[in-house]
C-alpha cells in the first residue's frame, strides 16, 4: 500500500466525500485507549479534517455504542466497507449526488 501526501490543501479524493456518513473500514489497528480495534473494523466515517494536518485526516466512530467517541486516522487508512462507492457529479448544479 502507497502512501500519497496530497498535493494541495483542498484536494479531497471523491471516494472519501461519497463515504462521509457511510461505513468504512480500517486499513490498520486503532487503540483508543480502553479497546484495540483490530484492521478491518468498520465504523461510521463521521468528519474530514485537513487544515491542521500535511495529509488528510478523518474522524470515524468505530463504537456502535457510543456515537460520541470519534477516532482520528488518517484518511489512507480506511477504505469504503462496501466494494464500490457510488455518486454522480452534476456539473450544472456544481453538486455531487450520493
Amino acid at each position: 500500500m502507497s502512501k500519497r501526501v496530497q498535493e494541495s490543501r483542498s484536494e479531497v479524493p471523491l471516494w472519501l466525500v461519497a463515504c462521509l456518513g457511510k461505513k468504512v473500514v480500517t486499513r490498520i489497528e486503532t487503540f483508543d485507549g480502553v479497546r484495540t480495534y483490530p484492521a478491518g473494523s468498520e465504523g461510521i466515517l463521521m468528519a474530514i479534517r485537513g487544515a491542521d494536518m500535511p495529509s488528510l485526516s478523518v474522524d470515524v466512530c468505530l463504537d456502535p455504542d457510543d456515537p460520541t467517541n470519534w477516532e482520528r486516522l488518517m484518511h489512507y487508512d480506511v477504505k469504503p466497507a462496501a466494494a464500490e462507492v457510488s455518486f454522480d457529479l452534476d456539473l450544472e448544479r456544481g453538486v455531487i449526488v450520493f
